[in-house]
């Protein structure tokens, strides 16, 4: 047996660190993960035809996330726009002719639900568009507690300490990094098989947002 917390950790710890991370109840009410196929049905893939990649509908750590979409045939080029999702604002819209844009210069607000949105522009001045999804930046009173949980695992956690990150991530729909977490678990260690299907659920799990690859 691999002890999964950091020595330290005492039971109330351990239930200050098992408390939702979410910012709010908002993101959770606004967000059909699982309980749609809005991101695969004919008709919406139809309507919005542009796949977003990442983020989608998940809580995450970074306050300038990587946005990522599906490269969209004859695309000339791109316009990703971010809004507020509870003032309705636009926080910003930028021309880009790759498939990836990372947030620069001012940082996302912690705390705060977004939506964002992909517009493909092709020849002859035709466009078309993804959905607009939400994602959620962590606050930073709580942003403070997982970068201290962080520091107390130490920088080369166990395979059975990335297993218990994956779900506190996951249980808090931050997603990608729970996926990474497991993906870090090598073929041939005792918890890989548990971290491989834990990958292919959680992958399934938020697929609803997704074109399936």
């Amino acid at each position: 047996y691999v002890r999964p917390f950091p020595r330290q950790f005492d039971a109330g710890m351990k239930q200050q660190y098992q408390e939702p991370l979410l910012p709010d109840q908002s993101l959770n009410e606004n967000m059909p993960l699982g309980e749609t196929k809005r991101g695969t049905s004919p008709e919406v893939t139809k309507k919005y035809p542009v796949a977003l990649t990442r983020p989608v509908g998940c809580l995450i750590a970074d306050e300038y996330p990587r946005l990522e979409w599906k490269k969209f045939p004859q695309a000339l080029s791109y316009t990703v726009e971010v809004r507020n999702q509870m003032e309705g604002t636009q926080v910003f819209s930028k021309p880009v002719t790759d498939t990836i844009y990372t947030v620069e210069g001012t940082p996302l607000p912690r705390g705060q639900v977004y939506i964002w949105q992909v517009t493909a522009h092709l020849p002859e001045g035709k466009t078309v568009q993804s959905l607009a999804v939400p994602f959620a930046v962590l606050d930073e009173a709580k942003y403070t507690k997982l970068k201290q949980l962080q520091s107390e695992i130490g920088s080369k956690p166990n395979s059975s300490t990335r297993l218990w990150l994956a779900g506190l991530y996951e249980n808090n729909r931050m997603f990608d990094e729970a996926l990474e977490e497991l993906r870090k678990i090598p073929t041939g260690d005792t918890n890989h098989e548990e971290a491989d299907s834990r990958i292919r659920k959680l992958e399934d799990k938020i697929s609803p947002f997704k074109e399936k690859l």
